[in-house]
């Protein structure tokens, strides 16, 4: 890109003086996108629900209450293997494109879920999880695609319908996989009817079937990771037949600028007339340090950090039965999946709607409030229904609802937000950037917190420990570290609002867009 930027006095520039109609949205391109973000989510959700039980069989002489350690390390093994492989994967695709690199993340995904599905141990399915991470940079070279098809009229539109997929993920990952694991456990009475009942339909079938139970008694969570895997194979294909690489879209894109601003004339009135500012290369290392980059990363990096800690200590607050809801696997399905079609609401409707009336940034500030309060207040929950049990579920439901409509509003936000901190050229730095930070915060999240809500919660035979130590301290910290958020939150600059221009002429800390159209901005300092 090229062009001239206009320098404005703040306050002498308040709309675009170029009017550009909305660029429609490039639906070729998006669908498979989306499916690899879907697929991503839905692997992450699916897992959530059995990865306690998993635990559980691994160890069969290991307290519920010391399930915490273990499993917080599991959780954290694919974030690391993640801080790890995204700035490598963010390299390669910018030398060889952002398609193959798709392609290698899918195939990443394919051979890790089948490692994890066939675990014999702890070490193997701690090992698979690492692979799951490191072998798939997809999540980051995503954001990159879509910010190199779309253009400051459809960005908004085009991350939302990606983050939208998180919604998709969390309706079918939990009841997919709560529901699915453990298909042939012999203590439980109505699964072995089914396979009764199926041999005594299909006795010619009888040896065949008996098989399957052995290997399903074997591997009792391989077929809940069958579903993801079927994806991942339709997904791959689809990539490697359907979706065009994004630099030759970036390029048509980039062809079609619009009209530069003449410098003022001789003697002209600077305050009302656009000056000309020399164009001035902006390096790697300019983006990384301007504040807009630095507070978009910092609030997507402890946003995702609560997020995987809150989402590390939910399943295990579930099955505990002093302090918890006591839940099995189809039970933790069940709830955290109930909320799904609400998310089929929420994203596509509701979200946009109140972009439009508060902005992004004020969006997200009021989105980090209410998702502060209601990781700190959570754990009254289990008070509440341990007076009234039949508000158990209801609870329950309302809760996880409430936080995947946070986390989906936040991340969707955070994402254009992040997007407007840097020239469209410069995107897929700061998105692996992006993807490093929150790689970073979501493998401290499960370790700490998971060792946190395990000593915090250890019964010694005397009952669980009071207010504010027991199964409220973790809650409560990450609840602050909400708040903390919040107020980080409101240093972000109101031009966030808009995506700079697409040139390579930067704006740094201090310069700020108030408005225009590429290769024609007006930029207020």
């Amino acid at each position: 890109f090229s062009g001239n930027i206009a320098i404005m006095k703040e306050g002498d520039v308040k709309q675009d003086d170029v009017k550009r109609e909305d660029t429609p949205l490039p639906y070729g391109c998006l669908i498979w996108v989306c499916l690899v973000q879907f697929l991503d989510a839905f692997s992450i959700f699916l897992v959530a629900p059995f990865i306690p039980f998993m635990v559980a069989d691994f160890f069969p002489a290991l307290a519920k209450s010391e399930l915490g350690y273990y499993t917080g390390y599991m959780n954290s093994a694919s974030f690391f293997g993640q801080l790890l492989g995204s700035p490598l994967w963010g390299i390669l695709s910018d030398k060889f494109g952002r398609k193959p690199i798709l392609l290698m993340g899918t195939s990443g995904t394919i051979f890790s879920l089948l490692l994890f599905a066939f675990s014999k141990n702890y070490w193997q399915a701690l090992l698979a999880r690492f692979c799951w991470g490191f072998l798939n940079g997809n999540i980051g070279v995503v954001k990159t695609y879509v910010s190199e098809v779309t253009d400051e009229t459809n960005i908004a539109k085009a991350l939302g319908l990606v983050a939208m997929q998180y919604g998709f993920g969390s309706l079918l990952g939990p009841p997919t996989g709560g529901y699915l694991a453990r298909p042939a456990d012999p203590n439980n009475a109505n699964k072995m009817q089914f396979w009764t009942n199926l041999q005594e339909s299909h006795p010619s079938f009888s040896g065949t079937i008996d098989s399957v139970v052995e290997v399903l008694q074997k591997y009792p969570y391989a077929l809940p990771c069958m579903v993801p895997f079927v994806v991942a194979i339709t997904v791959f294909f689809g990539i490697l037949f359907f979706l065009p690489e994004s630099r030759q879209v970036y390029l048509k894109l980039a062809a079609n600028k619009a009209p530069t601003f003449d410098a003022p004339a001789k003697g002209q009135d600077t305050d009302k007339a656009p000056l000309v500012a020399p164009a001035q290369p902006m390096t790697r290392w300019e983006v990384l340090k301007s504040k807009k980059v630095r507070t978009a990363v910092g609030l997507y990096a402890i946003m995702g950090g609560i997020q995987i800690g809150f989402s590390s200590i939910w399943p295990i607050w579930l099955i505990m039965s002093k302090g918890g809801f006591g839940l099995g696997p189809s039970e933790m399905g069940f709830v955290m999946g109930a909320s799904g079609p609400v998310q089929l609401v929420w994203q596509p409707f509701i979200v946009p709607l109140l972009t439009k009336m508060l902005g992004f940034r004020l969006l997200f500030q009021c989105t980090a409030f209410y998702f502060a309060c209601l990781v700190f207040f959570a754990p009254f929950a289990s008070s509440l229904a341990s007076a009234i049990p039949a508000t158990k579920f209801p609870i329950l439901i309302f809760l996880w609802l409430s936080f995947t409509c946070a986390c989906n509003t936040g991340f969707s936000t955070v994402f254009v937000l992040l997007a407007n901190s840097a020239p469209k050229k410069l995107r897929g730095t700061v998105n692996g950037l992006a993807q490093t930070c929150v790689a970073g915060t979501r493998i401290a999240g499960p370790i700490v917190f998971s060792n946190i809500f395990a000593w915090s919660t250890y019964d010694d035979g005397s009952g669980p420990l009071p207010w504010p130590m027991g199964h409220y301290l973790c809650f409560h910290i990450l609840g602050l570290i909400g708040f903390m958020n919040v107020l980080f939150a409101f240093t972000l600059p109101e031009s966030i609002q808009r995506p700079l221009p697409e040139v390579d002429e930067g704006a740094l800390d201090g310069v700020t867009v108030s408005g225009g159209t590429a290769g024609s901005p007006m930029v207020k300092t």
